[in-house]
Protein backbone atom coordinates (compact mmCIF):
# COMPACT_ATOMS: atom_id res chain seq x y z
CA UNK A 1 0.00 0.00 0.00
CA UNK A 2 1.85 3.42 -0.82
CA UNK A 3 1.31 6.14 1.47
CA UNK A 4 0.32 9.87 -0.01
CA UNK A 5 0.15 13.01 1.37
CA UNK A 6 -2.77 15.82 0.97
CA UNK A 7 -0.38 18.78 -0.25
CA UNK A 8 -2.24 22.01 -1.64
CA UNK A 9 -5.52 19.81 -2.70
CA UNK A 10 -3.55 16.88 -4.29
CA UNK A 11 -2.55 13.37 -3.47
CA UNK A 12 0.92 13.21 -3.65
CA UNK A 13 3.53 10.55 -2.65
CA UNK A 14 4.74 11.50 0.70
CA UNK A 15 8.89 10.04 -0.18
CA UNK A 16 8.52 12.09 -3.21
CA UNK A 17 7.15 15.70 -0.70
CA UNK A 18 9.61 14.80 1.82
CA UNK A 19 12.38 14.93 -0.49
CA UNK A 20 10.94 18.36 -1.75
CA UNK A 21 10.66 19.62 1.35
CA UNK A 22 14.14 18.90 2.54
CA UNK A 23 15.50 19.73 -0.73
CA UNK A 24 13.83 23.21 -0.54
CA UNK A 25 15.21 23.71 3.23
CA UNK A 26 18.98 23.00 2.21
CA UNK A 27 18.93 25.38 -0.65
CA UNK A 28 16.96 27.93 1.16
CA UNK A 29 19.64 27.57 4.32
CA UNK A 30 22.54 27.58 1.66
CA UNK A 31 21.17 30.89 0.77
CA UNK A 32 21.64 32.66 3.79
CA UNK A 33 25.10 34.59 3.30
CA UNK A 34 27.96 34.56 6.06
CA UNK A 35 27.47 37.82 8.31
CA UNK A 36 30.91 39.75 8.54
CA UNK A 37 30.36 41.14 12.00
CA UNK A 38 32.55 44.96 12.48
CA UNK A 39 32.40 47.75 14.74
CA UNK A 40 33.61 51.29 15.16
CA UNK A 41 34.84 52.25 19.09
CA UNK A 42 34.60 55.94 19.99
CA UNK A 43 37.47 55.62 22.04
CA UNK A 44 39.50 52.53 23.75
CA UNK A 45 41.07 54.21 26.99
CA UNK A 46 38.95 56.56 29.29
CA UNK A 47 38.19 56.78 32.90
CA UNK A 48 35.88 54.69 35.06
CA UNK A 49 32.00 55.72 34.79
CA UNK A 50 32.66 57.11 30.98
CA UNK A 51 30.57 55.95 28.06
CA UNK A 52 32.38 54.29 25.50
CA UNK A 53 30.19 54.79 21.87
CA UNK A 54 30.50 51.54 19.71
CA UNK A 55 28.89 51.64 16.14
CA UNK A 56 27.64 48.57 13.70
CA UNK A 57 29.45 47.94 10.87
CA UNK A 58 28.11 44.60 10.52
CA UNK A 59 27.06 43.20 7.04
CA UNK A 60 24.81 40.30 6.09
CA UNK A 61 23.47 39.87 9.76
CA UNK A 62 20.15 40.23 11.44
CA UNK A 63 20.72 40.03 15.06
CA UNK A 64 23.33 40.97 17.10
CA UNK A 65 24.88 40.13 20.87
CA UNK A 66 27.15 42.83 22.79
CA UNK A 67 29.56 41.74 25.19
CA UNK A 68 31.49 44.24 27.35
CA UNK A 69 33.41 41.52 29.41
CA UNK A 70 32.38 42.49 32.54
CA UNK A 71 29.36 40.38 32.72
CA UNK A 72 26.91 43.01 31.06
CA UNK A 73 25.31 41.98 27.27
CA UNK A 74 23.17 43.30 24.85
CA UNK A 75 21.49 42.81 22.17
CA UNK A 76 20.92 46.36 20.24
CA UNK A 77 22.43 46.60 17.08
CA UNK A 78 24.72 49.96 18.59
CA UNK A 79 25.91 49.72 21.79
CA UNK A 80 26.73 52.64 25.16
CA UNK A 81 28.42 51.24 27.43
CA UNK A 82 30.43 52.62 30.87
CA UNK A 83 32.90 50.34 33.34
CA UNK A 84 32.74 50.61 37.53
CA UNK A 85 36.29 49.10 37.41
CA UNK A 86 39.67 49.81 36.73
CA UNK A 87 40.58 47.11 34.25
CA UNK A 88 41.18 45.68 30.53
CA UNK A 89 38.04 44.82 28.99
CA UNK A 90 37.16 42.71 26.02
CA UNK A 91 34.36 44.43 24.08
CA UNK A 92 32.74 41.34 21.60
CA UNK A 93 29.95 41.57 19.08
CA UNK A 94 28.70 38.51 17.72
CA UNK A 95 26.62 38.83 14.22
CA UNK A 96 24.00 36.02 13.56
CA UNK A 97 22.55 35.23 10.22
CA UNK A 98 18.64 35.48 9.53
CA UNK A 99 18.44 32.11 10.74
CA UNK A 100 20.68 32.40 13.75
CA UNK A 101 23.24 29.29 12.16
CA UNK A 102 25.46 31.48 10.99
CA UNK A 103 27.76 33.99 12.99
CA UNK A 104 30.70 36.06 12.87
CA UNK A 105 32.39 37.85 15.56
CA UNK A 106 34.63 40.94 16.65
CA UNK A 107 36.51 41.97 19.57
CA UNK A 108 38.42 44.95 20.74
CA UNK A 109 40.07 45.64 23.92
CA UNK A 110 39.36 48.55 26.11
CA UNK A 111 41.03 49.98 29.09
CA UNK A 112 39.45 51.70 32.21
CA UNK A 113 41.89 54.03 34.31
CA UNK A 114 40.77 55.80 37.49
Amino acid sequence: MKKYMVLAGKAVKKAKTVSLIALLSLLLASCQKEPTACFNADRITDSVGTDFTFTNCSADADSYEWDFGDGSKTTTAGAVHSWSQVGTYTVTLTAFSKNGKKKDSASIAVTIES
